[in-house]
């Protein structure tokens, strides 16, 4: 997926939960995540999610800022990582694809809206 469509995923997520990002971000706010790293769950539970909506390319657009970052990727790009958002079951969807991360597996993290 290109990345213009990643942010569109993003702000498909935000919009059908009711959140506002007029002002470009949204911090803050607990979502129920699970975590998995190759096929296995590796974290769940409600964790705080930090959305960055204006030019998100500069950086990180998604953050889990409270998971332990020795342990676990909490920073995520378009650059690096694919979003989806299944509106059916209103999970926003990040995964990782390769091996060439600190877990030398895929990983995949699922947010909760």
């Amino acid at each position: 997926m290109n990345k213009s469509q990643d942010y569109k995923q993003v702000k498909d997520f935000l919009s059908f939960n009711d959140k506002d990002f007029n002002h470009g971000y949204i911090f803050d706010e607990e979502y129920n995540i699970k975590y998995f790293v190759g096929e296995e769950l590796h974290f769940q539970g409600e964790e705080v999610v930090n959305f960055h909506i204006n030019h998100p390319e500069f950086g990180q657009d998604i953050q889990i800022p409270n998971l332990n970052e020795s342990i676990y990727h909490t920073a995520f790009s378009p650059k690096f990582q694919d979003y989806y958002f299944d509106q059916d079951r209103n999970i926003l969807i990040i995964e990782h694809n390769n091996a060439r991360n600190k877990f030398t597996k895929p990983y995949k993290i699922f947010i909760y809206g």
